[in-house]
């Protein structure tokens, strides 16, 4: 299938963008890199999505799709509120999955990961996922897990 074929060259270690002290934090396996702002997938489809917001990777098995998004939630509460966090998942969540059924695979079965820096305070986490109302449902996965959670997949498109 050209598609898959397409996507494979979009296959790309998986990291979290450069903190501020200049360290990069990545996972130790790949994804497809999907966020046009980085020069992923989304900038070379035939579509205008300036203003939509992607997640950052996905990945493929069969027919499932694994939304990756990666956040730094320490440094995201410093300037936003929870709710600002909880509408942007949300947004990147709905934009990514129009996109993805238009150009990939419009029957694919979701499956959403936000992935959060391996140094995020458990407290933050309680704070802002489990007491929230969270329109989509998700998972939230550390860096250092995400690989071990992508393996329980079969098949990866970027293994």
């Amino acid at each position: 299938m050209q598609k898959k074929a397409n996507l494979i060259n979009y296959c790309m270690m998986i990291r979290h963008a450069k903190s501020r002290d200049g360290k990069i934090e990545e996972a130790n396996c790949k994804a497809v890199l999907f966020d046009q702002n980085d020069e992923g997938l989304v900038k070379g489809l035939n579509g205008n999505y300036g203003s939509s917001g992607q997640v950052d990777y996905i990945e493929m098995t069969g027919n499932k799709i694994v939304l990756l998004e990666l956040k730094d939630l320490m440094e995201k509460l410093k300037c936003k509120s929870v709710d600002n966090i909880l509408i942007n998942l949300d947004k990147k969540y709905n934009d990514s999955i129009e996109i993805i059924r238009k150009h990939i695979n419009s029957c694919a079965s979701i499956t959403y990961y936000v992935v959060v820096k391996n140094n995020t305070d458990i407290v933050a986490l309680d704070n802002i996922f489990p007491i929230r109302k969270v329109k989509k449902s998700f998972t939230v996965c550390k860096t250092n897990e995400l690989c071990s959670k992508l393996s329980e997949f079969n098949t990866r498109l970027c293994p």
